[in-house]
């Protein structure tokens, strides 16, 4: 979008009340929000918003949404702790940052617990390693990682 910063995500200070905006959506007219909005917190918004970025090939502002989500997420969210940052280590492979997104991409693996189960999150793992192998690279710490990863999924 013209004249938009690279890095807003919804909520952000050149975005005031997009938030709230939708958060309120629920409650038109005053009454009480519908029940399946207010499950929604700020970090879930954010992550939800990092979706349609990485959707739309706005990878830097997925990662910013994706900072947000998981600074106000809160701590014994362990799944989704482990979910958002392998989609952050997506965000940051699409930005061509691969040796940055390995590294994230090995936080979020061992966030999870081996009977987890959290299919989600080795999927997300699984296409960060396909963008970072589509690049090509040869840096030994990324050669090392992706060969790591194929046993994850």
């Amino acid at each position: 979008m013209p004249g938009r910063p690279r890095n807003v995500c919804p909520g952000d200070a050149e975005e005031p009340g997009a938030y709230e905006g939708a958060v309120t959506f629920g409650s038109a007219g005053g009454e009480r929000p519908s029940a399946w909005i207010t499950f929604y917190g700020r970090a879930e918004f954010d992550a939800l918003s990092s979706y349609v970025w990485t959707a739309l090939g706005e990878h830097e502002r997925a990662e910013s949404c994706l900072h947000r989500t998981l600074a106000a997420i809160p701590g014994d969210m362990v799944r989704d702790t482990a979910l958002y940052t392998a989609h952050l280590s997506l965000s940051q492979a699409g930005q061509g940052e691969v040796e940055v997104a390995c590294a994230t991409g090995r936080q979020a693996y061992a966030m999870l617990l081996p009977a987890s189960g959290s299919q989600r999150t080795t999927n997300t793992l699984t296409r960060t390693r396909q963008v970072i192998e589509a690049t090509g690279t040869k840096a030994p710490e990324v050669v090392s990682w992706i060969e790591e990863s194929r046993r994850w999924t």
